[in-house]
């Protein structure tokens, strides 16, 4: 009982794991990269590192910052006060674009158990 016990805890573990890595473009092309830039800092996320995305080719470094330029200033677009009483995180991305945008996310945040928008 132990042994099923200990099984469906590491493939609950590999399940979830697999939920949240990321995907990464494999096809190689400047459009895909650029396109998964975009969708990174739409979702909020931070600049990953070439290293970390095993890029190697410099142009496709370009493409997956162009389109992360892209997304970032979509994202710095919504309303932060709104965000941040909704709970969602903020990883800072927009504190280079517009210095209010994590002072409002914060008063949002500190208004979160008021409900208010």
């Amino acid at each position: 009982m132990r042994n099923l016990t200990r099984i469906a805890g590491i493939l609950i573990f590999l399940l979830i794991a697999g939920c949240t890595s990321t995907n990464f473009p494999t096809d190689g092309s400047v459009d895909s990269w650029n396109q998964f830039g975009f969708e990174e800092a739409k979702k909020g996320y931070s600049k990953k590192d070439p290293d970390y995305l095993q890029l190697s080719e410099q142009t496709l470094v370009d493409a997956y910052s162009k389109g992360y330029e892209k997304g970032r200033i979509e994202y710095c677009e919504q309303d932060a006060y709104k965000l941040g009483i909704m709970g969602k995180p903020y990883t800072g991305i927009c504190d280079e674009l517009d210095w209010r945008f994590r002072m409002r996310y914060n008063d949002g945040r500190s208004n979160q158990s008021l409900g208010r928008l």
